[in-house]
């Protein structure tokens, strides 16, 4: 009987151990379980942070982005509006003299690089602006040189280049001329010139005399085609004003004869090379 007994002891034993053992089991499943579902918790919160902390970054690296598009934006905008400033007269908006020395230079090296394109240069200058300027004021010569401007606007081509030198002289640079081309264009510049202008109340008249220099392999820069086309447009205002005239050779040989005869008289003066001579007018004894 005592084997027996002990052999249901041993058993009653084992099975109270492994009762025990799985009741160990079980809460160590429970708290893995627990431990599972805690740190899966710190992983949602940790997602939902991270994505808070990426859209917050996002935003922040968006406004950046927007702000420093805006910075380029405008300083482009800067920079386009020194480019046109230091490139176009304040008051016309037309191309100034650097501009149209610039189109001028190129104008002349294609020139030498394709011998057939042929181009002209008009050197326009008003009559009567200096009256109205000075019996008017400045504002009315600001307003009758930003008309004459849209005048000249709408007589030249759209491939031409239109400039104003200061004052009242203006310049037209004919591109890819043809054989009468100039002599149209100047001729509509005339035509529209002496039509009457209102301003302010006021009828104002004007002329305009345009010297004309046809493009020649000879040039070498801008300021000798300029200066040949104003030496034409003097010529135009001697024969009369409201007319164009065309350079030849010899206007600068007149020119010069001019500029030395001045230059020697001026010499002379100085070296007192003059005498005073009087004459006495005698009159004749009257007969009665």
């Amino acid at each position: 009987m005592e084997p027996r007994i002990k052999e249901q002891e041993c058993a009653t034993l084992e099975n109270s151990q492994v009762q025990s053992l799985l009741r160990d089991l079980n809460l160590a499943n429970e708290q893995l379980e627990q431990e599972k579902a805690h740190r899966e918790t710190l992983k949602q919160e940790y997602l939902i942070d991270l994505e808070a902390l990426v859209a917050e970054r996002t935003q922040e690296l968006q406004a950046a982005n927007l702000n420093l598009r805006m910075q380029i934006a405008e300083r482009r905008k800067a920079e386009q509006q020194l480019y046109f400033e230091a490139h176009h007269d304040g008051l016309t908006k037309l191309p100034n003299r650097a501009m149209f020395s610039d189109r001028l230079s190129y104008a002349i090296r294609h020139l030498k690089r394709h011998p057939n394109q042929r181009f002209a240069v008009l050197f326009i200058d008003l009559d009567r602006f200096k009256m109205i300027n000075d019996t008017l004021g400045h504002h009315t010569g600001d307003l009758f040189l930003v008309e004459i401007a849209n005048r000249l606007r709408s007589c030249v081509r759209d491939n031409d280049v239109l400039a104003r030198l200061g004052g009242d002289e203006f310049v037209v640079l004919l591109d890819s001329l043809k054989s009468d081309d100039a002599e149209e264009v100047a001729s509509r510049i005339i035509s529209s010139i002496e039509q009457p202008y209102t301003i302010e109340h006021n009828t104002l008249y004007s002329n305009a005399s345009i010297g004309i220099a046809l493009c020649n392999m000879n040039y070498k820069n801008a300021d000798e085609v300029l200066r040949d086309a104003d030496a034409a447009m003097y010529q135009a205002k001697s024969l009369g004003r409201g007319r164009y005239v065309f350079f030849d050779e010899s206007m600068r040989e007149k020119l010069i004869a001019t500029m030395t005869l001045e230059q020697e008289l001026r010499i002379a003066i100085e070296k007192h090379e003059f005498e005073p001579v009087s004459y006495t007018h005698l009159r004749a004894p009257r007969q009665e």
